[in-house]
Order: C-alpha cells, then structure tokens, then sequence
C-alpha cells in the first residue's frame, strides 16, 4: 500500500483501516418518529422560495434536478433532535438571535470552509435566516439549509467546471515562473466580491497547483500536470452531484448540534453503518484517525503503539493526496469523500 501524502510518499505493506475516535453526544438516527407537534408552515413554497433565491442572486441557471429538498420526515427529525439537544445534553444552551447567527456562520463554514465558493452577495443575502434560526429550528422549518447548499452547489459546479475547461483550453497559459502571490490563510480572508475577483483568485490558485504539481512529480511536463488536476476536478463533480438530501441533512444538524460543543455529532444511516465498520475493524489498522479539511483527507491523529507510529514516517497533520497499491497507478483522492478515501485504502 502506498499513501502519498503532501509532504512526504509512504510505504505501508500493512492492511490500513482508518479509525475514527468521537466524543461526546451522539445522535443516531430514528426510525420511528413520535413527535406530534406541529411544524411551522412555510411563508412560500418551494418553488417561489427557489425562484426568489435566484433573483436576489443573479442566478441565471438552476440545477433544476440537481437540487435538494428536505422532506417531512426530516423536518420531524430535525424537529426531535434538536428537542433531544435542549433537554438532554450537559450544556445548556439559549437559542436567541445570537445563536441564530453563529449557527448560520457555522453552516457557511461547513459548506465553503476556505471561502472559494460563496460570493459575498450570496452570503449578504443568507442574512435574512441570521436571526431566524433559531425560532425555525424548534418548529422543524428546515428550508435555509436546502437553499443555501443549492446556491453553493451552483457555485462549486460552475466553478469547477471553468477551471476545467481553462486547463483543456490550449489557449490558456499558464505562467509557472511568476511572482503572484496567493494567500490560503483563511482567518484574514474575506468572502469574493464578485465574479471577477474570484476568477482572477482561481487563475492564481490553479497556477499554485500546477507548480505544486511539479514539485510532487518532478517528471511531469506541464500538460501532465494539467491532466492530474483536470481528473480531480472531474471527480469533484461527481462527488458533489452524488450527494443527497441525507448528506446535506447530516451537515446542516452538525452545524447545530456542534454550538453545544465541538464532539457533539448527528450520524445519518449511511454515516452511521461507516462509523461501525471503521470501528469494527479499527483494531486491524494501522492505528490512524483521519478527518477532512477543505478538499484534503488528514491525519487527525497516530495511535500510540500502532503500526504507524512504530513506522515513524506517517505524522499528525499530514494530507493524503493519493493512495494506491505498490506498482499500480496512483490515485489522486484530493477531494474525496472520508468514507471513499477509507473504501480505497
């Protein structure tokens, strides 16, 4: 098994399974609701609440089949979990429009967590939910999470799909001895202003990851380089377009449910069955915790004692870039799903 990270390519001839550690609350999924109260009815329909979103963000085209809808059974879901949260959890917390507003901070960085995506009309117009979330999330009114993850699915897929086509346009230059600079320290980042800035952004930034290409495979040539990044983006979209209402469902309670403390978690059934398989077969592993950050899967932790750690080579901190088997073809996992990435190793 060889794992290329960022910094530095591995060789483990061991079986790998990823273990993962949580703490604290946890909330698993309910087959049977029982909760008869009832839920805020909506001011708009879906429909009109999709048209409006579009207006107010000089959206031209929709994802029309593409987008995500919360049904009622989630809305009752959500409804109870965040019943359970305020009653049973050891942290007592006051939902008021403070922790409305937290929550929507924490949901846009959950979604768009380097700020590459989202452009600052958008996240000016997610302003109207700031001090309503909190009155929404005990009536089980679910809708500003499914609209704001369809605005930010249409501006990751646009996205991608441009720098797709920079990198196959043969027109397109690439300057690999430039002087640009490029920040990725998110703390001072603000959100794009507009369509333009963040154009000029992404033509730095694939320029970056061409370079760091390079550096990663000193025998590439540029249109190698190129087809690396081409393939990741491509995989990108079809990631973001598998996911479903139970995967957004899933981000959208986190960000709730992680303001009473960062270990509080919200399984779906498919995160869920993942979790006990990874733990299941945890003790057959390596004895390492990943976790996601941005597009990169990452070494939360070595186990002490494990064969990692007696390896010495692989470090907390460490992105995976590429998993593959000795001898066959790397394959490139920036971006990936966890459970994907653990599936592959």
């Amino acid at each position: 098994m060889i794992l290329m990270f960022s910094n530095v390519n591995i060789k483990l001839r061991v079986a790998l399974v990823v273990s993962f550690l949580f703490f604290g609350f946890l909330l698993l999924y309910k087959q049977d609701l029982q909760s008869n109260e009832e839920i805020l009815t909506t001011p708009l329909s879906d429909s009109q609440l999709a048209s409006e979103r579009n207006k107010q963000n000089g959206l031209s085209t929709t994802l029309s089949s593409g987008e995500i809808e919360f049904d009622d059974n989630q809305a009752d879901l959500y409804k109870e979990i965040v019943s359970n949260l305020l009653r049973r959890h050891y942290k007592k917390q006051e939902l008021d429009d403070k922790f409305s507003s937290d929550y929507l901070k924490t949901y846009l960085k959950m979604l768009d967590p380097g700020k590459n995506y989202f452009l600052k009309s958008d996240i000016n117009s997610f302003q109207k939910w700031s001090d309503q979330l909190d009155d929404y999330s005990q009536s089980g009114f679910i809708s500003p999470g499914s609209e704001i993850f369809n605005i930010f699915k249409y501006r990751y897929l646009t996205r991608l799909n441009r720098n797709i086509s920079l990198l196959e346009d043969q027109s397109s230059t690439f300057n690999l001895d430039t002087n640009q600079t490029i920040s990725y320290d998110i703390e001072s980042k603000d959100w794009m202003s507009s369509t333009q800035e963040a154009n000029e952004y992404w033509e730095r930034r694939l320029t970056d990851l061409l370079i760091r290409q390079f550096l990663n495979d000193e025998d590439e040539n540029l249109e190698d380089a190129k087809e690396v990044l081409i393939k990741r983006f491509k995989n990108q979209l079809r990631l973001i377009n598998q996911r479903d209402s139970q995967d957004i469902f899933q981000i959208y309670v986190n960000a709730f449910a992680s303001l009473f403390d960062p270990h509080t978690s919200y399984f779906s059934p498919r995160t869920n069955e993942n979790f006990q398989i990874n733990m299941s077969l945890s003790l057959e592993g390596i004895g390492a915790e990943l976790t996601t950050e941005d597009e990169y899967t990452k070494v939360n932790r070595v186990v002490p004692g494990g064969p990692a750690d007696l390896h010495g080579a692989l470090k907390a901190e460490d992105k995976i870039v590429g998993v593959g088997q000795e001898n066959e073809e790397m394959v490139d996992v920036i971006g990936w799903r966890l459970d994907e990435v653990v599936e592959l190793i």
